[in-house]
């Protein structure tokens, strides 16, 4: 019985040895943190090397669709069905676009393959008002 109690103490150590070695502190990763959205993609962008402006846009727009769906899934979580009418949606909507429209690009980091990573970031902060006079 000791030996087991033994070995679950030394598994346990292990196991919080690791975690407590983890970054919490990670760029990487994606959701709400106060009003701000971070969205992450990492995909095949192909663009030419000679001008690093041509990667800019399809970034930025895949960004936007990231985040317009993470926006959607956000307002459908936190908005009481008996609630949702014409009139919200349509409210919401222009809040969402609003707030796609002045997302930033944070980063962009390419592989010569082609192979990016971006994050962006939208402030979401008339959304979460809006959603909160609502309740």
């Amino acid at each position: 019985m000791t030996r087991l109690f033994l070995k679950i103490q030394i598994l346990t150590l292990i196991y919080l040895s690791g975690c407590s070695s983890f970054d919490n502190t990670s760029e990487l990763w994606e959701g709400v943190s106060d009003n701000t959205l971070r969205v992450i993609i990492s995909e095949y962008i192909p663009y030419h090397e000679s001008n690093s402006n041509d990667i800019k846009m399809p970034v930025r727009e895949r960004l936007d669709q990231r985040g317009s769906l993470l926006i959607a899934s956000y307002i459908v979580m936190n908005l009481d069905k008996s609630k949702s009418s014409y009139e919200t949606d349509m409210l919401f909507n222009n809040l969402m676009d609003e707030a796609i429209k002045h997302g930033e690009i944070v980063s962009i980091d390419c592989t010569e393959n082609n192979y990016c990573r971006a994050t962006g970031e939208y402030n979401i902060s008339e959304i979460q008002k809006k959603l909160e006079s609502i309740k």
